[in-house]
């Protein structure tokens, strides 16, 4: 059986207050079928929400950093797109509430 987590308890207003724009940026934590990481990595590059894919130990096996041009485009993804995505055992998603640094660029 496969679970999600996704739990967003902010309005989209409050988004903007937040970010200074409604681009939505999470971290998604995934477990997969063991055989299927390579065949899901894979197709997982080819959606231009997600930007870096990574293969990682413990109790996950793949963290992704997804950006999104507002709240609904997520929603969708995880409840459409990766959630129906064959391999995928379960998922847990993380919004950022506010970047520090990104990519060596500081943030003030």
């Amino acid at each position: 059986m496969f679970k999600i987590r996704y739990l967003i308890n902010m309005s989209e207003e409050n988004l903007d207050n937040i970010s200074g724009s409604k681009v939505v940026t999470a971290v998604i934590h995934v477990k997969t079928s063991t055989d299927k990481i390579e065949e899901i990595s894979k197709s997982l590059q080819e959606i231009s929400y997600v930007e870096d894919i990574y293969l990682v130990t413990g109790e996950w096996d793949l963290i992704l950093k997804v950006r999104f041009p507002d709240v609904d485009s997520m929603k969708r993804f995880l409840l459409k797109d990766l959630r129906n995505r064959e391999g995928i055992k379960d998922s847990q998603t993380s919004m950022v509430i506010s970047i520090f640094k990104d990519r060596g660029i500081v943030f003030k």
